[in-house]
Parts: C-alpha cells; sequence; structure tokens
C-alpha cells in the first residue's frame, strides 16, 4: 500500500489557503492600518498644537498679571 500518493493531493489544500490568508494580511491590513495611522497622528497633531496654544495663551495671562 503506496502511502505517498494519498498524503501528497493534500499539501496544496493546505498550503494555498494559509499563503492566501497571509498574503491577504500583507496586501490588506496595511490598508485598514494606515489610515487609522494617520487619523491617529492628525488627532495628536491637532491636540499637541491646541495644547501649546493654550499653554502660550496662559503664560501670557500668567505674565500680565
Amino acid at each position: 500500500m503506496d502511502y505517498h500518493n494519498h498524503t501528497t493531493p493534500l499539501a496544496p489544500f493546505i498550503l494555498i489557503p494559509f499563503i492566501a490568508l497571509l498574503l491577504l494580511l500583507v496586501i490588506v491590513v496595511p490598508f485598514f492600518i494606515l489610515p487609522l495611522f494617520i487619523d491617529a497622528i492628525g488627532h495628536l497633531v491637532c491636540v499637541l498644537s491646541f495644547y501649546s496654544l493654550w499653554l502660550r495663551v496662559s503664560l501670557k495671562s500668567v505674565g500680565k498679571n
């Protein structure tokens, strides 16, 4: 009984979905994560600029008094 012929056709069926999933993760995930990162960076910049502006205004008001 030759088991080699029975085991070889299964290998591509196991590998192909795994490779496809890996490619999907490599291609699709950055496209979903990148806008989130850009949005987060933009939000952070907005908050930091607002904070620096508030700090400048508060320091000016403290300097006047």
